[in-house]
């Protein structure tokens, strides 16, 4: 396997090949759907609901979605800035996922600002990797994402998604941007090109102990640890796109 192609190399490990395939053909059972044409943005916009509190939940910030949707109860200033900021990246990807193309690391910095768009925190750290170690994997990332690759987009969302989370790139927003900047490749990659998929939905409902497990495996950097981070990722995936049908035939 070329190393010139990092993505390939990991999609051809044991497992990765079959729940790829898997979480793929749920999502595509979604393509055509009467609610996504006739609904679709009000289709989508309940599942970033869904997403969003789902991705707050994983970063220690469970509220309920109609909380967010109203904003209450988000009287802690600490979880109402996670909570609120699973919600702005929520909004954000769509107009992210077009910059990873041809600048990963500008779009990074981006869900990073609007992650902690309301913290005080310095403006010149918005979107600057945190340590020296985290910039210096970004780099050897953003080369690779600008680099062609015969891997499918689940595979390298779900790497860019660890990469993210296990360098704790971003400090504390680490979590709620590796999982925004995943669905930002899941859509511009073309595998969910209508952004309906929370696949954080699906990482909530395997447990965070779980995600915790699977990612620490990817940081081992064994072959076996990545698959099984990626496996874990396409099962979330999976079960998004499961969720996501269910809210398609609620809005009929």
């Amino acid at each position: 396997m070329s190393v010139a192609d990092p993505f390939a190399a990991v999609a051809a490990l044991p497992g990765v090949a079959e729940l790829g395939l898997r979480a793929r053909a749920a999502v595509d059972r979604l393509a055509g759907l009467p609610a996504l044409k006739l609904r679709g943005p009000e289709v989508v916009a309940v599942t970033a609901l869904r997403g969003a509190r789902a991705s707050a939940a994983l970063s220690g910030v469970d509220v309920s979605e109609e909380d967010l949707r109203s904003g209450s109860a988000l009287t802690d200033p600490a979880a109402g800035s996670v909570a609120r900021g699973a919600v702005r990246l929520s909004t954000e990807i769509g107009l992210v996922a077009p910059v990873w193309e041809k600048a990963p690391l500008q779009a990074l910095a981006r869900l990073h600002a609007v992650a902690a768009a309301d913290v005080d925190v310095p403006t010149d750290s918005l979107g600057r990797p945190a340590t020296a170690a985290a910039a210096a994997r970004l780099d050897v990332l953003a080369d690779a994402l600008t680099s062609p690759t015969r891997a499918p987009a689940i595979v390298v969302a779900a790497i860019v998604h660890a990469e993210v989370l296990t360098t704790e790139a971003f400090g504390p927003w680490s979590g709620l941007v590796a999982r925004a900047a995943a669905r930002c490749l899941l859509l511009q990659r073309g595998l969910d090109a209508g952004g309906v998929v929370a696949p954080e939905v699906g990482h909530l409902e395997l447990g965070l102990t779980e995600y915790q497990i699977a990612a620490a495996g990817y940081s081992s950097g064994t072959a076996e640890g990545v698959a099984s981070w990626v496996v874990h990722c396409a099962r979330a995936l999976e079960i998004g796109a499961g969720d996501a049908l269910q809210v398609c035939i609620a809005h009929g």
